[in-house]
């Protein structure tokens, strides 16, 4: 892959905090309330996107807020919606996303609903340091994903900086519809199914979906480039104190590759590249009795644990 580009809110920023003074300030209705907030949200932001009636995503925010409000019979004040919106500056940024973003050798960038005034003060009290120009906000194009106008803030960041192929593009999200879209489009996505969610039936999938984002190999972006690509994936045992049999079974689109070494070609359509470790001991993540490694175009990763590595 030649960059990345990830969502903001719910992706890289766990804003969980809300729930939380939702349902401290309101008993036995905050997870309600924060439910309904953000199914509104999202519905007035495509909305308004169809329509053609931009207006900054802070603001639908709280329009959205008052109208839960109003749906559920809850006496409100602006003290208590200034309280609530608030509690987006008290988001953190998820353990996994800040290691991942730390570790990136690419170019990378945010692509989100937001717009500066309202995502900026966020990202910076989580100490996501994201430069300008590699953040892409919905006031730049005054419209709100999944139109194509947000993508296409991506990929004219992504040819800036060198990249050729939209698939060359991986688009992170933890949202299942934007990352759909995203492939609709034409980059590589990943989806972050932080909560074990059912798939949507939109006549397209994420190429990838993992439960974290340090699950997402670099070696599985490379694989779902060119699909007249070659694949080598290989088991080998690792004998020292070790005499079980492989506890490795890996599934590639649903088919079990048992053997120790096995070639497969494309095309694949879509590619889904997973890898399971099932072992016999108590523990399977203390069990380094096996490695694998993935060859691809002659460039060797290996896996530890799901992560790849050069």
């Amino acid at each position: 892959m030649k960059s990345v580009c990830c969502d903001a809110l719910g992706t890289l920023i766990d804003i969980s905090a809300i729930t939380t003074q939702l349902e401290q300030q309101y008993p036995g209705q905050g997870i309600r309330i924060a439910d309904l907030w953000r199914t509104k949200q999202v519905d007035y932001s495509r909305l308004r996107a169809l329509g053609g009636q931009y207006k900054p995503f802070g603001k639908i925010t709280q329009d959205a807020l008052e109208a839960t409000f109003l749906e559920l019979r809850i006496v409100y004040s602006p003290h208590d919606l200034d309280t609530a919106m608030g509690q987006y500056l008290s988001g953190v940024a998820f353990p996994d996303a800040r290691n991942f973003l730390d570790a990136l050798k690419i170019p990378w960038s945010i692509l989100t609903n937001g717009d500066r005034n309202f995502i900026q003060p966020i990202l910076s009290n989580a100490g996501i340091d994201c430069p300008e120009t590699h953040l892409l906000t919905s006031d730049q194009v005054e419209t709100f994903k999944v139109d194509k106008g947000m993508y296409e803030l991506t990929w004219s960041w992504a040819q800036e900086c060198g990249t050729s192929l939209k698939s060359d593009v991986i688009f992170i999200s933890a949202n299942q519809w934007d990352a759909i879209a995203a492939s609709w489009f034409g980059f590589t996505s990943c989806w972050i199914n932080r909560t074990g969610q059912s798939p949507e039936k939109l006549g397209a999938s994420p190429l990838f979906e993992v439960s974290s984002m340090s699950e997402i190999g670099t070696a599985a972006w490379i694989s779902t480039c060119d699909r007249s690509y070659r694949y080598r994936i290989r088991t080998r045992p690792r004998l020292r104190g070790c005499t079980r049999t492989s506890h490795r079974t890996h599934h590639l689109n649903n088919h079990a590759l048992g053997a120790w070494e096995q070639d497969f070609a494309s095309p694949v359509a879509p590619l889904h590249l997973r890898f399971h470790h099932h072992c016999a001991i108590s523990d399977p993540g203390s069990c380094n009795c096996h490695e694998t490694a993935i060859s691809i175009l002659g460039i060797s990763w290996r896996c530890s644990r799901g992560i790849f590595r050069d």
